[in-house]
Parts: structure tokens; sequence; C-alpha cells
């Protein structure tokens, strides 16, 4: 399989540092991206039939990657794509352009900026776990979740359904009681 491999030319041009205002934009923009609803059942159930709950929300780890690496070569390296796809991304992340700049650090004209890009990203990365972790805590507060519930359009053939059978199950509990 071909991968990227980083050049003299690509460090000649690259850059060294991303402002800090821009990383956090970035890794905001990440964080909306990546957190979804997970295609468990019981959660389809309660939202779509019963209860207009939303989702609680769990990370993409394949998209959080895939827009880490996005980042990485056209941030850093001026490499943009028309489009990025799980084929760009193994051309790409296969090369381990981390691993490649590592060994740049010890180059006598690049080191530097090497060691800069690396601790620059590594920077990037940790806002960006910052970033979704935040996202997350607020999505999947339950009050947010309730009240968000309230907002939605309300659902009352679900809801006719989760009372009935909310009723039966008293029925049943007295009956056996």
């Amino acid at each position: 399989m071909k991968t990227f491999k980083i050049t003299e030319e690509h460090m000649k041009n690259a850059v060294g540092y991303i402002p800090a205002e821009t990383k956090w934009a970035i890794a905001k923009k990440i964080a909306l991206e990546v957190l979804e609803a997970p295609a468990d059942i019981a959660e389809k159930i309660i939202e779509k039939k019963l209860l207009n709950i939303p989702y609680l929300k769990t990370e993409n780890a394949l998209k959080k990657k895939m827009y880490l690496t996005q980042i990485f070569i056209s941030e850093y390296f001026g490499i943009h794509f028309k489009k990025y796809d799980t084929e760009e991304q193994n051309f790409y992340a296969g090369g381990n352009p981390l691993g490649q700049l590592e060994k740049w650090k010890h180059h006598k004209l690049y080191g530097e900026k090497a060691f800069n890009i690396l601790a620059d990203f590594r920077e990037l990365q940790s806002m960006t776990e910052t970033a979704i972790k935040n996202r997350k805590l607020l999505e999947n507060d339950l009050l947010s979740r309730v009240v968000s519930s309230f907002s939605a359009e309300p659902n009352t053939e679900g809801m006719n359904v989760f009372f009935e059978q909310l009723k039966n199950a008293f029925e049943d509990g007295e009956a056996n009681a």
C-alpha cells in the first residue's frame, strides 16, 4: 500500500504553530462532529416510540481519528483535500506521519520545526479531548435532556404506549401482591 512520506520540501513549507484560538475552534468543531447517538435499540425505543428524550451521545473514534489526521496534514503541511474518505485516511495515516516527524527531530536543518509541530499537534489533541469531554457532559446531562424533551414536539402515540405499559406494570404488581 502506498503511503504518505514527509519530504524535505514538506518540512521546508510546514507550519510549526497554529494559534491557540484557532486550535480551540478546531477542537470544538471536531467535538461537534464526533459525538453522535449510538445505535442502541433500547434508546431508539425510548426516543422514537415512547418519549422524546434525546439520545445519550458517544464518541465516534474513527471520525475523530480521521478529522485529526486531516487537520494535521492540512494545517501543518498545507495539503488540502477535495474529499476526505477512508482511502485518503489510509494513505496519510498509513505512513505514520507523527512517527516520521519523530525521526525529523534529529535533522540538522528541520529538527526544531519537527519538534514544534509535534508539540503543537499534541496541544491540539489535548484541546480536542477537552472539547469532546465538555460537549459530552453538556449533551448527556440528564436535566438538559429532559428539558429538551419538553421542548420537542410531543409524541402522543408514544406517550399513550408508555402510560399503557406503566399502567399494566402497576396492575401486574398489584395482582402479584
